[in-house]
């Protein structure tokens, strides 16, 4: 059975940031509102600690759900999603899944998100990137930019 396609109003917040910007992250989340239609996030697993407890430290400032995504979540509205470290998460037809990084290589999976979020949402994405590892994030930006002129 073939999925519905996402709306074309639809829209998506992705935000790309390492380890380094969980205070600006944690600012970010604190100034969103308390209803929004879709929240994602997304962090360099190359920068990241095995056990992370991102999630717990966003919870505590966002008005919004925080949770961790496992192996394939649906997107919802209004939820931040968490991935966890050493994970690459794509979104394809309004679901998250997840892969793991090779193991000891740099993982750009802030490319791999905004490429993938930019041909599901198209120009309803919203990308940001606070930090990420060398030039994580950049590639994915362009993918973002042409979703945009759509």
């Amino acid at each position: 059975m073939a999925r519905p396609a996402i709306p074309q109003e639809s829209q998506l917040v992705v935000i790309g940031s390492s380890a380094g910007g969980i205070e600006a992250l944690s600012r970010v989340v604190a100034s969103l509102p308390g209803r929004l239609p879709r929240a994602d996030r997304d962090r360099a697993a190359s920068r990241s600690p095995p056990s992370s407890h991102l999630h717990e430290i966003l919870a505590r400032h966002a008005t919004l759900p925080v949770r961790v995504v496992e192996e394939r979540e649906a997107l919802e509205d209004g939820v931040i999603f968490v991935v966890p470290s050493n994970r690459i998460v794509e979104i394809s037809h309004g679901d998250l899944r997840l892969r793991a990084a090779k193991p000891g290589a740099v993982a750009p999976s802030i490319d791999v998100l905004f490429e993938s979020a930019a041909g599901v949402f198209g120009p309803g994405l919203i990308a940001v990137i606070l930090t990420g590892s060398g030039s994580d994030g950049s590639s994915g930006a362009w993918y973002v930019k042409k979703a945009a002129e759509r």
